[in-house]
């Protein structure tokens, strides 16, 4: 269960560790379990197109999960492949 004392924080990927975080939790909790007939591509240009904004869910300084914004419009966005770390799933 949840800590109401837990801090989140959702922010862009901003070191090497932090790429390898999201591109390991985009693969074990995504591709892996959801999608196993397509490889996870770290390079994939669609993760790098304009208003394309990978983002880190860190908990109490830790990540925990990932997130993609895409920007569809000035005035909409969708969230997607969204992940929690496989050992951190189904905790509230």
């Amino acid at each position: 269960m949840a800590d109401p004392r837990d801090r989140y924080t959702l922010r862009p990927p901003q070191s090497s560790d932090d790429w390898i975080a999201y591109h390991a939790i985009r693969r074990d909790a995504i591709f892996a379990p959801l999608l196993p007939r397509h490889a996870y591509d770290e390079h994939d240009p669609d993760e790098f197109k304009p208003g394309h904004l990978p983002h880190l869910l860190v908990r109490n300084g830790e990540i925990i999960g990932t997130v993609r914004i895409d920007l569809i419009d000035p005035t909409q966005a969708g969230l997607r492949l969204i992940g929690i770390r496989n050992d951190l799933q189904r905790q509230g």
